[in-house]
């Protein structure tokens, strides 16, 4: 059994090292849910086999193939990721764990969640930003709420991962204890907010829209279409894998990649992803048509580019 106590029940004493928070295993051995990420190198970009293009990727993303979310991480997984990627950026996993987390994004956000009042927690750090950690109440939904409060600037993440203690930011700044105290039950006004769904047009502006039905995708797959993460706030923790479902579904409606292609460019999303998209995407579609099953034709569809 072993002898780490889990975050939830330390208790204050000047002696405690908080130097564990950044041993991915033993985050594991204290019962929490660590995945190994991408990170930076010296130059700010990606240092990871994956190469990913996107700054927002960089540092953040999950070296780990889809479904990573239902995993439960053991130590003795943990210590074998360590082993493959030395170098790796660690997340938390926040549903299993138990955790919700307050993600000041920025001064605003940070006085507005001062301002509403937070309990003394293990808080961390990475420049201006701060992540106060919290215990997540069992009838609090696991889900994410972005942009959320009067500054638009507070994230209450409690599905997904969070960047994790010791990581590297492509800036590199790196994510550190601040607070060396006992993780503390969520405050009442962030779960409130975790509870109410906001509709994409919460989230700011967004862009112009193709007619309905130009795809022929779910009304769930439709709103990620338009919207990117924003459309099934908490279901893809990244673009890349928002991009992905979408592409995955149209091709198994039946359409052609250039239906496809089309739909993508025509949202400011997709071309804020990286730059020439044109190139990056057919691949993903190739990689996608390989593996699969189209289940019904598509219906005759006029795809609509919007500048």
């Amino acid at each position: 059994m072993s002898s780490i106590t889990p975050l939830h029940e330390h208790r204050q004493d000047p002696k405690f090292d908080t130097r564990w928070y950044y041993n991915p295993v033993q985050l594991a051995e204290a019962g929490f849910f660590p995945i190994p990420l991408c990170w930076p190198n010296n130059a700010g970009a990606c240092g990871c086999p994956k190469k990913h293009q996107d700054p927002k990727e960089v540092g953040k993303a999950p070296l780990l193939p889809g479904g990573y979310q239902h995993l439960r991480p053991t130590p003795q997984m943990v210590a074998r990721w360590r082993s493959r990627w030395p170098r790796a950026n660690w997340g938390l996993l926040l549903e299993p764990s138990g955790l919700l987390v307050i993600d000041g994004d920025g001064p605003e956000g940070i006085a507005e969640a001062q301002e509403r009042g937070l309990p003394p927690t293990l808080t961390v750090a990475r420049g201006e930003r701060r992540h106060w950690y919290y215990r997540r109440p069992e009838d609090a939904p696991a889900a994410r709420r972005t942009k959320a409060g009067e500054s638009r600037q507070l994230d209450i993440l409690a599905a997904g991962y969070v960047v994790g203690p010791g990581s590297l930011h492509r800036s590199g700044e790196r994510y550190m204890v601040v607070e060396q105290l006992p993780i503390a039950p969520a405050p009442a006004w962030a779960v409130e907010l975790l509870r109410v769904k906001p509709t994409p047009a919460a989230a700011g502006p967004l862009p112009i829209l193709p007619p309905p039905g130009y795809l022929n995708l779910s009304p769930r797959l439709q709103a990620v279409l338009r919207y990117g993460p924003d459309g099934d706030p908490g279901r893809y923790p990244s673009r890349s894998e928002a991009l992905y479902a979408v592409i995955v579904a149209a091709v198994a409606s039946g359409h052609s990649d250039a239906e496809i292609l089309a739909a993508l460019l025509s949202q400011a999303w997709v071309r804020d992803m990286r730059r020439h998209p044109e190139r990056w995407i057919p691949p993903q579609i190739a990689k996608a048509r390989a593996s699969t099953t189209v289940r019904r034709p598509a219906r005759s569809v006029k795809v609509v580019c919007i500048g």
